[in-house]
């Protein structure tokens, strides 16, 4: 019997036909109790219109779950450079603290496990959550690990928090109910501790504090935040007793240059890939060069070779030293 999760994506319009590829694509792979899609309100009746045909969907309104004006003049008063604040830095933002919002309010909470899954992923293989005991797996990977990103959960989790050896920029996020009530009073804490009121945007006022504290640490450099990074970590620290429980994912995200084809898709399967990402630079008129996609799988068969053969020298010292 499948277990059942509860997805949640938040997304723009941009986003719609993706969503409804990754969610058919996730009927197969897992049983679904419930497929969330947060969007901005203009947008709830194309949502509605295009994703009728799946059960169990539903669409939530942003600033049901954030206020974004609310948000916005929250950014005002907490960054004193204005650079910060830009508009691309607060919707940016704002993205994130809509999936931290549904993740840690306990209006959302549910016994079923959820799944943060970014809208414009689709997955290609079935990917295993938890383990046995309900523990979500940590994945990782080599494709993107930002300094700035570290410095901002070193602030939250404090200075002796422990840091993944691996990003956890992987697209998706895997909690259980008591990670998410663990999350929900970390946040409402953290405002206590810095004497701020906590309200319905106590995840907001939370985060943006943090980022305000890293700006006035060094006023030179741009201090940013990813909400994978700071979840896995925050499950690493207080849930697991090292890092080696990370576990190594291959998505195709950097090389997508256009539409895949069966064959494209079949090769990403063959090599154990479990999910396309399209962004921005991806073209709808045209299709997948090779050259990108091959280039994608001898760097990622690169890498794994390079691990090993340290993992052998290392062990092969051990053994001599031994």
């Amino acid at each position: 019997m499948k277990e059942k999760y509860i997805f949640v994506t938040v997304s723009l319009l941009d986003n719609l036909d993706f969503i409804f590829s990754s969610i058919y694509k996730l009927n197969k792979f897992y049983k679904i109790s419930k497929y969330v899609v947060i969007v901005p309100k203009n947008d709830i009746k194309i949502f509605e219109k295009k994703l009728n045909v799946y059960e169990n969907i539903e669409i939530i309104e942003e600033n049901k779950i954030c206020c974004k004006r609310e948000f916005f003049n929250l950014c005002d008063v907490f960054f004193k450079n204005k650079y910060q604040c830009n508009p691309f830095r607060k919707k940016w933002y704002y993205q994130q603290i809509l999936k931290l919002s549904y993740i840690a309010n306990k209006k959302y909470f549910s016994n079923n496990n959820l799944i943060i899954w970014d809208a414009d992923t689709i997955p290609i293989k079935k990917i295993k959550f938890f383990n046995k005991y309900n523990q979500p797996y940590l994945y990782g990977s080599s494709y993107e690990y930002h300094l700035p990103y570290f410095i901002i959960n070193k602030i939250l989790l404090g200075p002796k928090s422990s840091i993944l050896n691996l990003s956890c920029i992987n697209q998706f996020v895997a909690l259980n109910l008591q990670i998410r009530r663990d999350l929900g009073k970390f946040f409402l804490k953290l405002n206590r501790l810095n004497k701020i009121k906590n309200n319905d945007l106590f995840v907001a006022n939370a985060l943006l504090k943090a980022l305000a504290i890293g700006q006035n640490l060094n006023s030179k450099n741009d201090t940013k935040f990813s909400e994978y990074e700071f979840i896995g970590n925050f499950i690493l620290n207080k849930y697991y007793k090292s890092n080696k429980e990370q576990k190594r994912i291959k998505f195709f995200r950097n090389n997508v240059d256009g539409n895949l084809n069966l064959l494209q898709k079949i090769i990403l399967n063959f090599f154990n890939y479990k999910h396309i990402t399209f962004e921005k630079k991806f073209k709808k008129d045209q299709i997948q060069t090779y050259k990108n996609l091959f280039l994608c799988i001898l760097r990622d068969l690169s890498f794994y070779i390079y691990l090993s053969k340290i993992k052998k020298l290392v062990f092969s010292k051990k053994r001599i030293y031994f």
